[in-house]
């Protein structure tokens, strides 16, 4: 269902200085190359299986959606070591991006998925993944818009909650049309589901 412009692969086995786009041939190996370099707003990454260890991961902002997911039938391990006061394993206030199929796995620590900022966060997907073993799986505070989290199965993170969303007094205006469904979630250190604020017309 995604269109993207083109599409750009990413891979245990690829080449930097070989990967292009729409060959699923020529895959890039680093993230730093295939995500930070190569690809562009309202294009799609897409990881083949594998497990990728990597630090924290910051995110950029799209205009149009920039979609990372895996490839399908593979399952693509993306461990990452973020430290509890960092923004986590996919962290900063990416606009535009749906992140799809990944398999997502911490140290106890940080944040899983974390679209926090003061400043606008808008088109914000995370649908169909497995996150576990952080602090909290996914932590989303502040002027949320348009955010989706549905079909994942999120479980195992030991320090809160395995989702916690909500709108804080620095958040520039509520969150809106937020919509949490279809997940599955388990052992979290606290209840498994928090919305902390004022979120208008969400579900």
């Amino acid at each position: 269902g995604y269109t993207p412009t083109h599409i750009w692969y990413w891979a245990t086995d690829g080449n930097d200085s070989t990967c292009v786009a729409d060959d699923v041939t020529k895959p890039c190996l680093t993230w730093n190359t295939v995500y930070q370099t190569k690809a562009a707003s309202g294009d799609a990454v897409v990881v083949r299986g594998g497990t990728y260890t990597l630090e924290a991961i910051y995110w950029l902002k799209a205009t149009n959606p920039l979609i990372v997911m895996g490839y399908p039938g593979e399952k693509p391990i993306i461990a990452t070591t973020p430290s509890w006061s960092g923004c986590g394993g996919f962290g900063g206030n990416a606009i535009n991006h749906i992140f799809d199929g990944l398999v997502v796995v911490g140290n106890d620590s940080g944040q899983g998925f974390s679209p926090s900022a003061t400043s606008l966060i808008t088109g914000y997907t995370v649908r169909n993944c497995e996150i576990s073993h952080f602090y909290r799986g996914i932590w989303g505070i502040g002027y949320l818009v348009d955010m989706l989290i549905e079909n994942n199965v999120i479980h195992d993170n030991p320090g809160e909650h395995n989702v916690y969303l909500g709108q804080n007094l620095q958040s520039v205006g509520h969150a809106t049309n937020v919509v949490v469904r279809n997940n599955i979630m388990y052992k979290a250190s606290w209840d498994n589901y928090h919305f902390n604020g004022i979120c208008d017309n969400c579900t």
